[in-house]
């Protein structure tokens, strides 16, 4: 979510890894941003507190089965 938009990423199955890429513009210019989950069939979801990138930041979003135990790094 960037300025209150929602704009998805892409999907990612059950115990399976992939990755995004989103480039520097989509972003913006020192404007934070969240990431939320939205698990399919599930009513529970999780939003990431509000993230600030630059330029080669890179986002580790792990989502366990017990959704409130999900966490995010930003490196």
């Amino acid at each position: 979510m960037h300025n209150g938009q929602r704009e998805r990423l892409g999907l990612v199955t059950a115990q399976s890894k992939t990755s995004f890429s989103v480039s520097y513009g989509r972003v913006g210019n020192s404007s934070p941003l969240a990431l939320l989950v939205s698990p399919i069939g599930s009513r529970r979801g999780y939003v990431t507190e509000r993230l600030l990138l630059r330029p080669g930041s890179e986002v580790a979003l792990t989502v366990t089965p017990l959704i409130r135990q999900t966490s995010v790094s930003v490196y």
